[in-house]
């Protein structure tokens, strides 16, 4: 008990409501993740906060089942019966068909670049915007000292860590696409910063400074990548062409 009680970690409760009190009235929420996904349900259907809200699993809208399910819970939720080859057609699909009836909010879907063109930061999700959205350093800033006030706490159990480390990232992955490799470069760091167990992230900033010019940095991630992954051979090829 000593060793396993998780009483004192509190970050995925906090993380959810955080979440859930930053969108607006009427929301319809797209997850792709089971760490976003699991303690929204808890918080939204066993707890009864924000009862208003709508949490749509994109992952598990390929099941009939589940598109007969959210049909009877949410019937006012437009669902398309196309056949998607990835998660992130298929939020840009149910976004398209809702926005104009709910505010529609997404976790980033980096895979599908037209998604990406109509979504702006809202916090740790990105709201969804009917026409083509041009990013502004407010927009920016404003996420950013959103994320910074909210993931000051340093001591996360191993899977709160993995969790806001790859949040982290893909939002450097966002913005890398979005808004040029400075800004993408600042996020992979504080990815790194919050789980440095993560061998993806040394890999993805080892590509950044090799893109940038910096061939001694991505040397350095590269390597360091490869000690937590040696058998990752797109990393090892990229080594030996720096």
């Amino acid at each position: 008990f000593d060793v396993c009680n998780k009483k004192s970690q509190i970050g995925a409760y906090n993380y959810a409501h955080q979440i859930l009190s930053s969108v607006r009235k009427d929301a319809l929420i797209l997850v792709g993740v089971d760490n976003t996904l699991t303690p929204l349900w808890y918080l939204n259907l066993s707890l009864g906060i924000r009862p208003d809200v709508k949490i749509l699993s994109i992952s598990a809208l390929s099941h009939q089942s589940y598109r007969e399910q959210i049909r009877q819970q949410y019937p006012q939720i437009k669902l398309s019966n196309l056949r998607y080859n990835n998660f992130g057609e298929m939020a840009y699909e149910v976004s398209q068909l809702n926005t104009d009836n709910f505010p529609v909010y997404s976790t980033p879907f980096s895979n599908h670049s037209q998604f990406l063109q109509h979504l702006r930061p809202a916090g740790y999700l990105f709201e969804f915007c009917p026409k083509r959205v041009i990013l502004t350093d407010k927009d920016i800033e404003k996420q950013k000292d959103f994320l910074k006030k909210n993931l000051k706490q340093k001591n996360f159990d191993l899977i709160t860590k993995e969790h806001f480390g790859n949040l982290i990232f893909n939002l450097g992955a966002f913005y890398d696409k979005k808004n040029g490799l400075a800004s993408s470069i600042e996020y992979f760091l504080w990815a790194l910063e919050i789980d440095p167990s993560n061998p993806r992230i040394y890999f993805q900033l080892g590509k950044a400074f090799l893109k940038n010019g910096d061939k001694t940095k991505a040397l350095d991630f590269f390597e360091a990548g490869l000690e937590l992954d040696p058998y990752n051979q797109e990393a090892k090829k990229l080594l030996e062409k720096t």
